[in-house]
C-alpha cells in the first residue's frame, strides 16, 4: 500500500488565539476521527506546501479531488480569517527582523527622548548661558552703590643750606651747617551713594613736621609738629536724581530684563518639549504606516498562494493571476517609498533630540518608539486652560515684564529733565599745628552749607529720550493686549483641535472595522463567483487605505494634545519635568 502524501498544514486556534504548523496527510483532515485535533470548523487549516511534487499530484485525479474539498473547507471558514478578532492586518505579522530589537536599535520612550533632548541641545545651554549673564548685569548695577574705600600715605625729606639770618647768629659754626626737614602724611577716605541721591564721605588726613639744623659741631633738632583733620560731607540732589525709585530704576530694569531671560529660557524649554513630541509621533506614523505598507505586501502574497493553488488544480487560468501579481509589485514599491519616508523622519527626530551621531554604530541605530497609539481621550475646559496660559505663557509673561521695564525707563527719563538743584554740607574736626598729639583740648572744628543749582538752557536730550520711552511704552501696552488676544485664539483652536480629533479617531476606527467586514464580504462573494479579483483587490487597498488613515489621525489626536499644552506654556504632567528658578531668575531644566 501507498504512503498517503503528507502536507505541512497551518491551523489557527480561534480560543487560544494563535498559529500552529503540523505535519499530516489528507485523512488528518478529511477522514481521521481525530479530526476536530486538526480540522474542525473552529480551526482554520491552510495548506502551505507538500512532500511531493506537483506533477504526481496533477495525475491523480483522485488527490485533485481531495484536495478541492480541503480548499472548500477553508473557503467556508473565511470568517477566520478576516474577522475582526484576528485584524486583516494584524501588527504581529510583520516581519521578524523588524519586530526583535538588535544590539543597533534603541528603545525610547517620549519622556526619555525629551530629557535626552533637554540635556544635549547646545542652543538651550547658550540660552541660559544669557540668563546667568543677565545676573551677573543686576550686580553691575547695584554695584553703583558699594562703599568706596580709599587710603594714602606720603614722605618727603629735603636738605639746604641755612639761610643768611640763621647763619650769622651761628657765627663761625654756619659753614657747614644745613637745614633739614622731613614731613610724613596719611589720608583716608571712605564714601558712598545712596538709592536716595544722597552722597556721604568721611575722610581722615594726619601729618607729621620735623625739621632743624645739623653741622659738624652740633645739632639742633626743632620740636616735632602735628596736624590732623577729620570731615564728614554730605551731597542730597532736591530735583534730578532724587528719590529710591529713580535711584534705583537701572537696577529695577536689569532685575526685569534678567526676568525676561529666564522667561526666555523656560519658553524654550516648553517649545523643544513640543518639538520633540511632534518629531516622536511622526516617526511613531511613520513606524506604523510601514508596517501596514508591509503588511499589506503580506496579504497580497497570501491571497496570491491561495489563488495559485486554485490555478493548480484547475479551477481558474493563470492569467488570472497577473492582476495579484501587478498589485504586489505596487504595494512593493509603496514599501519602498515608505521605507524612505522612514529614514528622513528618524534622522530628523535624532536632529530634534541631539542624539549621538559619532560612531558608525551611533549612525545605524535605529530608534524604536516604546509609545504606541493607545488612544486615551482628554478633555479640557477654556476657561482653566486660559488662566493656566496667563500664568505660564513665558512669551505673556515677558510681554508685562517690558511693560514694567518700560515704565520704569519712562519714569527716570522724565526725571532727567528736571533741573540739577543739590545741597551741600560738611563739618570737619581740625587740630592745628602743635607739640601735641591729635584730638585734644585745643581741637576746633567747622561747619558749611551750601546748594548749588545747575539749569540746562536747551534740554532737548532729555526730554527727547522721554520722548522715546513714553512711545515704547505704549507699543508695550498694544503688543500685550496683541499677545493676550492671540493667546485667546491659540487655545480656542487647540481645544477645537483636540474635540474634533477625538470624534475623527473614533471614526476611522469605525471606518477600519466596516471596512473589514466590507473585505470579508467580498472575499466570500469572490468565492462563489459573483464577483472579480479586481473588486477583492480595490476593496483591500481601500481597508488599508482607511488604517493609514486611522493611524494619521491617531497621530494628529497625539499632536494636537501637545500643541494644546504650549498653547498653555506648560509641560505635560506626565513627563514629570519642572523647570527650577535659581536666585538670578533663571531656571534649570
Amino acid at each position: 500500500m501507498n504512503n498517503p502524501e503528507t502536507y505541512i498544514i497551518r491551523i489557527y486556534r480561534r480560543e487560544k488565539r494563535e498559529t500552529e504548523k503540523i505535519i499530516g496527510t489528507v485523512e488528518d483532515i478529511g477522514d481521521n476521527p481525530e479530526k476536530r485535533k486538526f480540522g474542525n470548523m473552529e480551526d482554520l487549516c491552510e495548506i502551505l506546501s507538500k512532500g511531493s511534487e506537483i506533477k504526481k499530484e496533477k495525475e491523480n485525479l483522485p488527490m485533485r479531488i481531495c484536495l478541492f474539498f480541503i480548499l472548500l473547507l477553508f473557503v467556508m471558514d473565511t470568517s477566520v480569517i478576516f474577522s475582526q478578532e484576528t485584524e486583516l492586518l494584524p501588527l504581529k505579522n510583520q516581519d521578524a527582523a523588524h519586530n526583535n530589537l538588535t544590539a543597533e536599535n534603541l528603545k525610547l520612550s517620549l519622556k526619555d527622548a525629551i530629557l535626552f533632548a533637554l540635556q544635549n541641545n547646545f542652543e538651550l545651554k547658550i540660552v541660559k548661558l544669557d540668563t546667568l549673564s543677565s545676573g551677573a548685569d543686576i550686580q553691575k548695577e547695584e554695584g553703583i552703590y558699594d562703599p568706596f574705600f580709599s587710603i594714602g600715605a606720603t614722605a618727603k625729606q629735603s636738605k639746604e643750606k641755612i639761610d643768611s639770618r640763621t647763619a650769622a647768629s651761628l657765627g663761625d659754626f654756619a659753614a657747614d651747617a644745613d637745614a633739614k626737614s622731613s614731613d610724613k602724611g596719611i589720608k583716608t577716605s571712605l564714601e558712598k551713594r545712596f538709592p536716595t541721591g544722597t552722597a556721604a564721605s568721611l575722610s581722615y588726613e594726619h601729618s607729621e613736621n620735623t625739621q632743624g639744623i645739623t653741622a659738624s659741631a652740633f645739632n639742633v633738632k626743632n620740636p616735632d609738629l602735628y596736624k590732623s583733620s577729620v570731615k564728614l560731607q554730605l551731597e542730597q540732589s532736591l530735583l534730578k536724581n532724587l528719590g529710591a525709585d529713580i535711584g534705583t530704576a537701572k537696577i529695577q530694569v536689569a532685575r526685569k530684563k534678567s526676568e525676561i531671560a529666564s522667561s526666555v529660557y523656560e519658553g524654550g524649554i516648553v517649545d523643544l518639549i513640543y518639538q520633540v513630541q511632534i518629531a516622536y509621533w511622526d516617526l511613531v506614523e511613520a513606524i506604523e504606516a510601514l508596517k501596514v505598507r508591509r503588511q499589506s505586501v503580506s496579504l497580497a502574497k497570501e491571497v496570491l498562494s491561495k489563488k495559485q493553488l486554485e490555478v493548480t488544480l484547475g479551477a481558474f487560468p493563470s492569467i488570472y493571476l497577473i492582476e495579484i501579481e501587478a498589485d504586489i509589485i505596487a504595494r512593493e514599491s509603496d514599501v519602498i517609498q515608505a521605507e524612505k519616508v522612514l529614514q528622513e523622519i528618524e534622522s530628523r527626530f535624532k536632529k530634534i533630540a541631539r542624539m549621538p551621531l559619532e560612531s558608525q554604530i551611533e549612525l545605524q541605530q535605529r530608534i524604536v518608539p516604546t509609545e504606541g497609539l493607545e488612544f486615551k481621550e482628554q478633555q479640557f475646559d477654556y476657561g482653566n486652560s486660559l488662566e493656566q496660559a496667563l500664568k505660564n505663557r513665558q512669551d505673556y509673561l515677558s510681554a508685562i515684564h517690558n511693560i514694567t521695564v518700560q515704565k520704569t525707563i519712562s519714569s527716570f527719563t522724565e526725571n532727567q529733565i528736571l533741573p540739577d538743584l543739590r545741597l551741600s554740607t560738611s563739618l570737619s574736626f581740625n587740630n592745628p599745628d602743635t607739640t601735641y598729639l591729635p584730638f585734644n583740648r585745643s581741637d576746633r572744628h567747622v561747619w558749611e552749607i551750601g546748594i548749588t543749582l545747575s539749569v540746562p538752557l536747551d534740554n532737548n536730550t532729555a526730554m527727547a529720550e522721554h520722548t522715546k520711552a513714553a512711545l515704547e511704552l505704549e507699543k508695550n501696552k498694544l503688543a500685550l493686549q496683541q499677545k493676550a488676544h492671540d493667546i485667546k485664539n491659540e487655545l480656542i483652536t487647540a481645544i477645537n483641535d483636540v474635540d474634533n480629533n477625538i470624534k475623527i479617531v473614533e471614526s476611522s476606527g469605525k471606518s477600519v472595522a466596516f471596512q473589514e467586514k466590507s473585505l470579508d464580504a467580498e472575499w466570500k462573494k469572490l468565492q462563489s463567483g459573483i464577483s472579480k479579483i479586481s473588486d477583492y483587490i480595490y476593496k483591500q487597498n481601500l481597508l488599508i487605505q482607511t488604517k493609514m488613515l486611522h493611524i494619521s489621525n491617531n497621530i494628529s489626536y497625539q499632536k494636537s494634545i501637545a500643541a494644546l499644552y504650549k498653547a498653555m506654556g506648560i509641560i505635560p504632567p506626565r513627563f514629570g519635568i519642572e523647570a527650577e528658578k535659581d536666585k538670578q531668575g533663571g531656571s534649570n531644566g
